[in-house]
This record gives C-alpha cells, structure tokens and sequence, in this order.
C-alpha cells in the first residue's frame, strides 16, 4: 500500500516540477552558451559513450495512438547477426559497456534472432537493456525466450496501454492485453525461478486511464503491486506525448492522454545528439527519439556498411549536425528537419559531456 501512494505522489510532482525544471535547464545552459560553443570540438572530443542503442527491426506488431511508427512508409527489416555482431565488437572497442535494445520504431521481439543476440552480446557487454512492448513474451512458453531474457538482459522496459481490453486496445490498437499482462506475470515468474537473474522490470503506463485508476485496478493488485514490493518491478506513467514531427495530432490520443508543450530552442545543440543508435540497416544517427518518414531527415552520421563506428561518431561528423543548431540574428530555427518542433528539446549543458 505505501508503495502506491508513493508512486502516485512522485507523478503528481513530476507533473508539477517537469515545466520548471526545464526552465532551470534553459537558463543554465544559457549562462555558458558562449563557452559551450568555443569548446565544442574540445568537449565532443573528449566525450566518451557510454550507451550504444540498436534498433534490431523496424517493425511493430501494435499501432499505438502516441508513435509515428504506423503513419510512415519506410521500410521495415530485420537486422542481420553478422552486422548486430560487428556493432557490438566495434562499441566495446570503443569503451563503451551498455547495450539497450530499443528500436524506437519497432518491437526487438519480432526478430527471430533476438535470443542469440543478447547471447553473443553479454560477452562484450556489462548491462543489457531492452524495450518491449510485451505482446510477444506470452508466446510460445517452450521456446525459452523469456528464460533467455532473465539470463542476459539486465533490465526489460515494458510499455503497456491500460489494464484492460478496451483501454489497451483503444492505446495500442491491438486486442493483445490478456497476451501481455500474463506476459509480464510469467516473466516476473522466470526471474524469481532463476536464481542467478539480475534483470528488472520496468513498466511504462502509456494510457488513457489516470494514475489513480490504474494503480486501483484489481489487475495492478493482483500481478503487479507484488512485484513492486519485492523490488523486482518498477513502475513509470507518461506525462505528455510528443508529436513525431507532426505526425501526431493531440485528437489522436484517447482519455487522460495529453500532448507535450513544444520546448522552444535557445541557439544550443540538443542534449539527445550525445547519444547515437544503429538502425537495422546500419544507418547510425545522432539521438534517437525521433523519425521523418525518410531514411535521412538530418540526423544520419553514416553506415556501418560503409565506415567504422569510430570513424562514423568522428568529432567532425558530429558537429555538422550541431552547428545547425546556431540561430542568426532573427532567431531563425536551422536545426536538422526532424528537430523542428520536438517536444523533447533540451539544451545541452557543459557539465552534459563525459570527459
């Protein structure tokens, strides 16, 4: 029971304090804006990732209301083990420890490959993450995907709709909440059963039923709330959704579901272009929030097909995107076109770079 008030309180101060805090960050990041573009080489240089993001598919077995996914036309695929491997190889080379399987156009689990991936990769990798929209973990219970997943995957990241057919169908577009619901049980389920997982659990609440409704709902009782008071799972609810470019109208969101306020720009880079992500067919782009329905819309560094990973995330590669980010005398946004009017722009700060 205190553990659902407390989740209930820190979303309502979430919904109060997110509007200040990205006040705060404008203004310091503000306070250094002359400094912060003077040492931008020095400080891209030094910047070391931490992360590498791989988009293993580009395809969704859902059609939420919130993602630009099931608008565009691009085309879907599957990455190959023998690119997936290079990917992994080439980033520990680089210093960096975490893998998040998070393809933000798709759903990791439709790869068939999926398994021996995370396998191969928690020989280079220290953590593992992945998100999952969790229809697929309800699947055939003999082909040990779930068993594979408390082995090797640190932290699985769910997102689910509501806690009921016509909520989650209404948010996801799809009639698989039973599937992912006992998904969900029988992964908790795995975990506890296997005494050497570490992996965690946790749940993004991306629906139109209010905080107070879903932490009440007899489903929330009955599998999740357990798990939360174990310290296995953790909960998460989405404040606003963003428009995809445009994508997105606030008409197509159901219930409680508001859109984000549009963060205006300052004249700095954006904190996401420090991190990066591999497409599945081996496009690799600064940030990876968001798509065009285009294979470059202003965010693609190269192809791991063509260069290096080392040589893709150069201190020159990136800085042609950055340097987009300069606004002239009228204030004029010359950001990357995928950029222009993200709801997810944040300035950079000097003390947002690793060195």
């Amino acid at each position: 029971m205190k553990n659902k008030y407390l989740i209930l309180s820190h979303h309502k101060v979430k919904q109060l304090i997110t509007p200040l805090y990205n006040k705060f960050v404008t203004a310091d990041a503000l306070a250094d804006k002359d400094d912060t573009w003077n040492n931008l080489s020095h400080y891209l240089t030094k910047h070391q990732h931490s992360t590498v993001v791989i988009a293993n598919v580009n395809k969704c077995n859902a059609k939420c209301v919130f993602c630009g996914q099931h608008k565009f036309e691009r085309a879907s695929g599957v990455m190959t083990q023998e690119l997936f491997e290079g990917i992994v190889i080439q980033s520990y080379k680089l210093g960096i420890t975490h893998l998040d399987i998070t393809p933000p156009l798709g759903e990791p689990l439709l790869d068939k490959g999926f398994v021996s991936k995370i396998a191969f990769a928690a020989d280079y990798m220290k953590y593992i993450s992945m998100t999952t929209n969790g229809i697929l973990l309800n699947k055939d219970k003999e082909d040990g995907l779930i068993w594979e997943i408390s082995n090797w995957v640190n932290r699985v990241n769910i997102s689910i709709g509501g806690l009921d057919d016509e909520m989650y169908k209404k948010v996801y577009g799809v009639n698989k909440f039973n599937d992912v619901i006992t998904g969900i049980d029988l992964l908790c389920k795995q975990i506890s059963d296997n005494t050497l997982s570490t992996t965690k659990v946790h749940i993004f609440f991306r629906t139109g039923s209010n905080t107070y409704e879903i932490l009440n709902h007899p489903e929330y009782k009955k599998i999740i709330q357990p798990r939360v008071n174990e310290g296995m799972v953790t909960v998460e609810f989405t404040n606003g959704y963003d428009n995809w470019g445009g994508s997105i109208k606030p008409t197509d969101l159901v219930g409680a579901m508001k859109p984000r306020q549009e963060v205006k720009k300052c004249g700095l880079p954006c904190f996401s272009l420090m991190s990066f992500f591999v497409e599945h067919q081996g496009n690799v782009r600064l940030c990876g929030c968001r798509f065009l329905d285009k294979e470059d819309d202003g965010l693609v560094v190269g192809n791991m097909y063509e260069s290096t990973l080392k040589e893709i995330l150069s201190t020159s590669s990136k800085l042609k995107i950055f340097n987009k980010f300069k606004m002239d005398d009228d204030k004029v946004d010359n950001s990357p076109e995928v950029c222009k009017g993200c709801t997810l722009y944040r300035p950079i700060r000097k003390k947002d770079f690793s060195f």
